[in-house]
């Protein structure tokens, strides 16, 4: 846990760890949860979507409208956000999704396959 302050803002960090690695990070400011980044194996949401457990496949959104890429050296990355958009599921790819002309994710390319490893939930309050 540490605090940080800055500008008169004072922000609260708390970080879970196993074997070395963060598995869950809550931030907070002004008393209240503000982000909760989660990448740790086993851990679900209400939906059920469970880190390392569930795959790109077991997102029930719509892909056109909710999901983006984000392309880096070791792959892709599928982001994704829930319906009530407090949750954004990231999805690794080993390789590219291509897009369509407008921008949007070329379906067919998607990788079925492709493991959930992280969740970025947002209060909406």
């Amino acid at each position: 846990t540490r605090r940080i302050s800055a500008e008169g803002m004072s922000e609260m960090v708390f970080i879970a760890r196993k074997d070395g690695g963060d598995v869950m990070r809550i931030e907070g400011m002004d008393g209240r949860v503000s982000a909760i980044r989660i990448s740790g194996a086993g851990i679900a949401d209400e939906r059920g979507m469970t880190i390392g457990r569930s795959g790109f496949t077991d997102f029930k959104g719509d892909i056109g409208r909710d999901c983006s890429v984000r392309e880096d050296r070791e792959g892709a990355t599928l982001l994704c956000q829930s319906e009530d958009e407090a949750i954004m599921y990231f999805f690794t790819s080993p390789m590219p999704v291509f897009l369509n002309a407008d921008g949007s994710i070329r379906l067919n390319t998607l990788p079925a396959t492709a493991p959930l490893t992280g969740m970025l939930w947002y209060p909406l309050d």
